[in-house]
């Protein structure tokens, strides 16, 4: 299935139905695109929760997407703040890329369960761009 449609959101977005894919059937929201990037990351909940430090899988210029450990209950919606460690730095040890203030929104998970307990794989709408040259 290859068709273009208009969803609605936050706002109108392009989207794409990706078929033979391992995430087939799911709307493809992203408006950049995103590089596979392993950095240091850590999700501030707005409501002082427990902090929850994770690592990216791919980085883009309005958006990221993590994979955090089963049991913190990240869910679509729900806002964070949004801290990234410098490639080869680890949080409280190095520079940040993100200053404070980055804010995101849920926008999409999706549930690895496995005998340990598995991940939770979190996409997540930037409100402001990253700085140049992190993605």
């Amino acid at each position: 299935m290859n068709s273009t449609m208009t969803i609605s959101g936050s706002g109108q977005e392009a989207g794409r139905l990706l078929p033979d894919s391992p995430t087939d059937g799911i709307i493809e929201r992203r408006t950049n695109t995103r590089f596979p990037t392993h950095l240091h990351a850590c999700l501030v909940p707005l409501s002082m929760a427990d902090e929850i430090r994770c690592e990216t899988d791919d980085v883009g210029e309005d958006g990221i997407h993590v994979t955090v450990p089963v049991g913190y209950g990240v869910a679509v919606g729900q806002r964070y703040e949004v801290q990234l460690a410098a490639p080869g730095a680890t949080l409280g040890m190095g520079p940040l890329l993100t200053s404070p203030g980055q804010f995101a929104t849920v926008v999409r998970t999706s549930l690895d369960a496995d005998a340990t307990g598995g991940s939770v794989g979190v996409g997540l709408r930037l409100d402001a761009p990253l700085p140049p040259g992190v993605c």
